[in-house]
C-alpha cells in the first residue's frame, strides 16, 4: 500500500475512534424507573374455604319470599309425629328438639328449607326438610323428614309429609328431586312403606334403591309409582344425599 493511502487510512481509523470515545464521554442514559408494587395481603380462612367451596345450586331457593317472611321455621310447632310407636309433639326450639328415654335418645334438627313452586300456581310452597338421629349405645346415622307447605290466608297448608329410613338400617335419602308437580325420592334398600328398613349384611351396608314418584293432585301430594333397582351393597358411612331442583 502506498505511503499516502496508509496515512489516510490511519487518519480515518483514529478519527472514528475520538468519535466514539466522545459519544461514551458524553452520553447519559435515560434514568430507569423502578415501579415497586405493594405486597398482597394473604386471604383469610374463610375467603379461602369460599374461593375452594363450589356455589350451590340450590342456594337461589333459600331466598325466603314475601309469602313465607313471616314463618320461623326454626321455632315452630309441627304437630304430632307419627312415623313411630313413639308419639310426641313435634315442637323445634332454635332449631331442634332433643328428646331423651330412659336407654335411648332421639334429636329432630332442621336442615335445610326451600321455597319453590310446586303447585303451578306461581307461588312459591316451602320444602322443610329435618333430620331424625336415634341413638342406643350408637346412632342410626339419621332419617329425613319432609314437609311441604303452602302459605294461604289461614295459615301455613301441609301438602306433603314424609319420613325415610335411615343410613344404618337402610332406606336413607339417596336422592330428593323436585320437578314442577312431582318430587321423586331415592331411598337405598327396598322401602315399600315410609321407614322401613332393610336386612343387609352389617350396619351401614345396603343393597338395591327404591324410587318413589309423588305427584301434586290439586289439593296435595299423593303417591304415584314406586320401584326398586337392584344395586350391589355399599357402604353408606361416609354418603351425602343430594338435592336437585328443577322448577
Amino acid at each position: 500500500m502506498r505511503r499516502p493511502e496508509l496515512l489516510a487510512l490511519s487518519f480515518s481509523i483514529l478519527f472514528s475512534l475520538m468519535f466514539l470515545c466522545s459519544i461514551a464521554l458524553f452520553y447519559e442514559p435515560a434514568p430507569v424507573k423502578v415501579v415497586t408494587c405493594p405486597t398482597p395481603s394473604p386471604l383469610s380462612k374463610t375467603e379461602v374455604v369460599q374461593a375452594e367451596k363450589p356455589k350451590d345450586p340450590n342456594d337461589a331457593f333459600r331466598v325466603v319470599p314475601e309469602n313465607f317472611a313471616h314463618v320461623d321455621f326454626n321455632n315452630r310447632r309441627y304437630g304430632r309425629y307419627r312415623f313411630s310407636e313413639t308419639k310426641l309433639d313435634l315442637v323445634l326450639t332454635s332449631g331442634e328438639q332433643v328428646i331423651a328415654h330412659d336407654y335411648w335418645g332421639e334429636t329432630f334438627r332442621l336442615e335445610d328449607v326451600l321455597y319453590v313452586d310446586v303447585t303451578g300456581d306461581g307461588k312459591p310452597e316451602a320444602i322443610v326438610n329435618l333430620s331424625h338421629v336415634q341413638c342406643s349405645g350408637s346412632c342410626d346415622g339419621g332419617s329425613d323428614l319432609f314437609y311441604v307447605y303452602q302459605s294461604t290466608s289461614n295459615g301455613l297448608r301441609k301438602l306433603w309429609e314424609y319420613e325415610t329410613g335411615c343410613m344404618a338400617y337402610g332406606c336413607g335419602m339417596k336422592s330428593f328431586t323436585v320437578f314442577k308437580k312431582m318430587i321423586v325420592l331415592e331411598m337405598f334398600g327396598q322401602c315399600w312403606k315410609p321407614a322401613s328398613s332393610f336386612e343387609g349384611s352389617g350396619k351401614f351396608i345396603v343393597s338395591d334403591v327404591t324410587q318413589a314418584v309423588f305427584v301434586f293432585n290439586g289439593s296435595h301430594f299423593i303417591q304415584h309409582r314406586m320401584g326398586i333397582t337392584a344395586s350391589p351393597a355399599q357402604d353408606l358411612r361416609n354418603y351425602i344425599p343430594t338435592v336437585h331442583i328443577q322448577p
